[in-house]
């Protein structure tokens, strides 16, 4: 999962989004926090992978798949 989230986090800087950005979107203390996770230094935890993923949403990096379940 938290491979998945730094994938994201890449492809959001990529599009211009600042380190400082990252980390007020995230609600976290430190931009080093960003910058350990981007350099493969420590990995985010589950609720921080989650957060990612909504902001990847939201920015359009990505989108949900549909679901799988054929009966929905």
């Amino acid at each position: 999962m938290s491979e998945r989230a730094i994938k994201q986090l890449k492809a959001l800087r990529d599009t211009g989004v600042s380190t400082k950005q990252l980390q007020q979107e995230l609600g976290l203390r430190a931009q080093e926090t960003v910058r350990r996770w981007l350099r493969g230094e420590s990995n985010p935890k589950p609720d921080m992978c989650a957060k990612i993923e909504k902001l990847s949403e939201s920015a359009g990096i990505i989108t949900t798949p549909p679901s799988t379940n054929p009966f929905e």
